[in-house]
């Protein structure tokens, strides 16, 4: 439906001509636009029965459709502002309440976090935060984690009194399920990470001809009530003037599971 311009130099004699001009011609307006809203798009045949057209100044347009079949009514309420970072997208709850969302919530989303340098502790054996090596879990969430750091101690290769090398995993709540591993040499010495802050029960070799070469870690995180920062924490056994280095290129491999 075309309201040309006419329409409204042919009203305008009349509307002058009464008190309730303005009233009047706003029902016309009101009136005229449900008309154009309602059936508009059946015009041309019906071709655009039941969607919503939107022209832009040039040729192209954008058509939203209803489906096929429809068996009743719904009504989706849209977000009350604009998202708040970049790449969120729409979703929507069983009531039609629609909101942004961020990627990175979702099931299957992947957190990665790699070394860009070396990092040494030397004269101290209290278990510290990985510079890098961490990321964040909301509240109840449940994470898989896969990681491997390549270590190193500054000491001779065959020196059996070498600091070895302690791991643990701070979570902010919840349980913690992560099996760490030496997967060189002595790739037996194993033990489950349990308890937040604490390193498993026997330190890894990293210097003698049987070190156990990179550690792995590998197992689930089912977070609690609160959310928060998950830590790679890890320190020589003992206190000593040698170095223990995880090197470049170590990494943090983390995807939601629930």
């Amino acid at each position: 439906m075309r309201i040309d311009d006419n329409f409204f130099v042919f009203l305008g004699p009349i509307m002058k001509a009464t008190k309730a001009a303005h009233f009047f011609r706003n029902r016309i307006l009101s009136v005229l636009l449900v008309l154009f809203l309602a059936g508009a798009c059946q015009a041309q045949s019906g071709a655009f029965r039941g969607r919503l057209l939107i022209i832009n100044n040039g040729t192209n347009a954008i058509t939203i459709c209803d489906p096929t079949v429809m068996p009743g009514d719904y009504k989706l309420t849209l977000p009350p502002s604009l998202p708040s970072l970049s790449g969120q997208f729409l979703t929507s709850d069983t009531g039609g309440i629609m909101s942004w969302t961020d990627p990175a919530s979702c099931v299957g989303a992947v957190k990665f976090a790699i070394k860009p340098s070396d990092q040494s502790i030397t004269n101290s054996a209290t278990l510290t935060n990985d510079n890098d090596l961490s990321f964040t879990i909301g509240a109840n969430e449940t994470w898989e984690i896969v990681s491997q750091l390549d270590v190193a101690s500054g000491a001779n290769e065959d020196d059996d009194n070498s600091p070895k090398f302690n791991v643990a995993i701070t979570i902010p709540s919840g349980t913690l399920h992560v099996y760490a591993r030496g997967i060189g040499g002595d790739n037996d010495n194993g033990d489950w990470l349990t308890t937040s802050g604490t390193a498993t029960g026997d330190a890894f070799e990293i210097s003698d001809e049987d070190a156990d070469g990179p550690v792995e870690l590998r197992g689930i995180i089912a977070g609690g009530l609160t959310g928060g920062t998950v830590h790679i924490q890890w320190a020589p056994d003992a206190s000593s003037a040698t170095s223990v280095t995880v090197k470049k290129n170590s990494y943090l491999k983390a995807t939601k599971a629930k």
